[in-house]
C-alpha cells in the first residue's frame, strides 16, 4: 500500500512510557473467573449475598405465611407498610405505590413478578421468576434480589429513581435490566444507581439506560446473548443519558461490549473483555472519559469513536483485538480487527494508553479529526502503527502525534472501516 506524505500537523516526542495495568482477565484458554476483579467488593462477587433487608422504611409489617393471603394484604396495605413474605412461593405482586415487599431470602421466598405502581417501594431478599416492572414518580429500591429465567425483560423501570444493591438477573429472555425516562420526565431525569449487582446471560442488552443519570460501581454484564439476530449488547447508554461508572466490567458478550450514543461517560477501573463486536463504540457523545481500563480480546473494533467531542482516554490498555467479518461504511463485508478507529469530526486526546497486537491495523484516523495522541505501541501494532485517511488533498488532519509518523494512505488504498453500530 503506497502511502506519500501530505502536509500534517505533527509534533515527533519520545512516545510516553506506562507501566502496564493490573489487568483483571485471563487468556481466553483459561477457565473463566467466579467474577473479574475488578467487580469485587470486599472481596466478594457481586450479585446476591445477604439473606435479609433492613425493616428501618416499615411503618407497619404484616406478615404473610401463606400465598393465599397475599392479595387481601396488599389490598389493606398503605404506604410504609412492609409485606414480610415467608418461605415458600407466591403469585404475582401488584404493589401500590410506598408498599413494601421483603421475603426470607433470594434462596427461601419466590414470587412470579412485580408490577410497582409507582415510587417509594421496596422489594428485597426474595427471587424473581417473573418480570419486577415499575413505573410513575418517585424511587424503588431493589435490594437483595434475583431475577432468573424471566421471559422478556428481568427488570423495566420507566420514570421512577432506582437503586439496586446487591441483586442478579440472569437469562432474561429480553434485557436484563431497562431504565429509561419518557416524554414527560425529559425536564427531571430518573436517578440510577448501581451497585454490587451482576448480569448474566441475558438476551438482547444486559443493562439500557436510555435518558437516565446512572451510576454503577462493581458491577459485572457478562454473557449477552443475541435473540432472534438481534444485538446481544452488554451496556448500551443513550438518548442524553449520563454515567459514571467504576469498577465494572462486560464480558463475553454476543455484539459490542458497550456502546454509548449522544450522552456523557465518566469511567474508571473497568474492562471490556472477549465481547464478539467492538469493545468500546462512542457515537455523537458530547463528553466522554476512560481512565484506568483494560480492553482485550473484542472483535472488530477495540475503541471506535465516531462524531464525538471531549473524548479523554488514559491510562489503559487496549490489546489483542480480534480479527472479524463486519458491515463496511462502503458497503459489502470485509475482515476488521483495529485496535482504535478515530472518525466523524471527533475530538479525542489520548495519552499513557498501551496498544498492543491488533489483529489488523492499531489505529486508523478517517478523515478530519481534532485531538492529540501519545501513546505507546508494541507487538504487531508497533508494526502497522498509525494510518490517516481519507483526508483531502493538501488538507492538514489537525491531529497531533507524538512519538509516531503516520502513514498517510493514497485515494484507493484506504483500509475499509467497521459501520459504526445503532442504538435503538
Amino acid at each position: 500500500m503506497p502511502f506519500p506524505t501530505i502536509g500534517l500537523r505533527l509534533l515527533v516526542l519520545a512516545a510516553l512510557l506506562v507501566p502496564g495495568l493490573s489487568a483483571c482477565s485471563s487468556a481466553s484458554s483459561e477457565a473463566p473467573p467466579s467474577c473479574d476483579d475488578l467487580t469485587k467488593s470486599a472481596g466478594l462477587c457481586p450479585g446476591t449475598s445477604k439473606q435479609s433487608v433492613s425493616q428501618a422504611m416499615c411503618t407497619t409489617t404484616v406478615a404473610v405465611a401463606d400465598p393465599a393471603l397475599l392479595g387481601a394484604a396488599v389490598s389493606l396495605a398503605k404506604p410504609g407498610t412492609c409485606l414480610l413474605l415467608a418461605a415458600g412461593s407466591f403469585p404475582v405482586i401488584d404493589l401500590p405505590a410506598g408498599v413494601h415487599v421483603v421475603g426470607k431470602g433470594e434462596s427461601s421466598t419466590t414470587v412470579a413478578g412485580i408490577t410497582v405502581r409507582g415510587g417509594g417501594s421496596v422489594i428485597g431478599a426474595l427471587a424473581a421468576s417473573g418480570p419486577i416492572q415499575g413505573s410513575g414518580s418517585g424511587a424503588l429500591r431493589i435490594d437483595q434480589v434475583r431475577s432468573s429465567n424471566v421471559s422478556g425483560p428481568g427488570i423495566n423501570v420507566e420514570d421512577l429513581d432506582l437503586t439496586m444493591v446487591d441483586s442478579s438477573v440472569s437469562r432474561a429472555s429480553a434485557l436484563g435490566l431497562a431504565v429509561g425516562c419518557s416524554t414527560r420526565c425529559k425536564a427531571d431525569r430518573p436517578k440510577v444507581d448501581l451497585q454490587r449487582s451482576l448480569f448474566d446471560g441475558n438476551a438482547v442488552v444486559g443493562v439500557w439506560l436510555h435518558g437516565v443519570d446512572a451510576k454503577m460501581e462493581y458491577v459485572e454484564i457478562r454473557n449477552t446473548k443475541a435473540k432472534d439476530f438481534l444485538q446481544g449488547r452488554g451496556l448500551d447508554v443513550s438518548a442524553e443519558a449520563s454515567l459514571v461508572a467504576k469498577h465494572f466490567s462486560v464480558s463475553g458478550s454476543a455484539e459490542a461490549g458497550m456502546l454509548a450514543s449522544a450522552s456523557a461517560i465518566t469511567l474508571e477501573d473497568f474492562s471490556l473483555l472477549r465481547n464478539q463486536s467492538f469493545g468500546l463504540q462512542l457515537s455523537a457523545m458530547k463528553s466522554g472519559s476512560m481512565t484506568n481500563f483494560v480492553v482485550r480480546e473484542n472483535g472488530g473494533v477495540g475503541l471506535l469513536v465516531d462524531g464525538s467531542q471531549g473524548i479523554i482516554v488514559q491510562g489503559g490498555q487496549i490489546l489483542d483485538t480480534k480479527k472479524l467479518t463486519v458491515p463496511t461504511e462502503a458497503g459489502g463485508l470485509a475482515e476488521v480487527g483495529d485496535g482504535m478507529n478515530w472518525r466523524g469530526n471527533s475530538n479525542v486526546s489520548v495519552k499513557g494508553t498501551r496498544f498492543a497486537n491488533s489483529g489488523r491495523q492499531a489505529i486508523i484516523v478517517q478523515g478530519k479529526n481534532t485531538g492529540d495522541f501519545d501513546a505507546k505501541l508494541e507487538g504487531t501494532d508497533a508494526t502497522t502503527g498509525i494510518i490517516v485517511q481519507g483526508l483531502e488533498t493538501g488538507t492538514d488532519s489537525g491531529i497531533i502525534v507524538q512519538g509516531f509518523t503516520p502513514k498517510v494512505a493514497s485515494k484507493g488504498s484506504e483500509l475499509q472501516l467497521a459501520k459504526p453500530l445503532t442504538t435503538k
